[in-house]
């Protein structure tokens, strides 16, 4: 089963997303990152307001509503 991590990672900003099933890519990567002193500060940075629109409770109902046909804006 292949899935798609595009979702959950902002290649490059909040995580790497590894192309093909490779140790070399992993390999390439990961000294990508272990190179790069100021990625860990940008992904700490960023990581969290990734997170809240992605995964936050706002979009979850947003999602939910329109799944049911009602606007995201509902009033109960």
């Amino acid at each position: 089963m292949r899935h798609n991590v595009t979702e959950a990672v902002a290649d490059s900003r909040t995580g790497r997303v590894v192309r093909g099933r490779s140790p070399q890519r992993l390999a390439a990567v990961v000294l990508d990152v272990l190179d790069d002193p100021t990625w860990a500060d940008r992904a700490r940075a960023e990581g969290p307001a990734f997170v809240a629109s992605r995964f936050g409770v706002e979009r979850l109902v947003a999602e939910t509503l329109a799944i049911h046909g009602f606007p995201a804006h509902a009033s109960t």
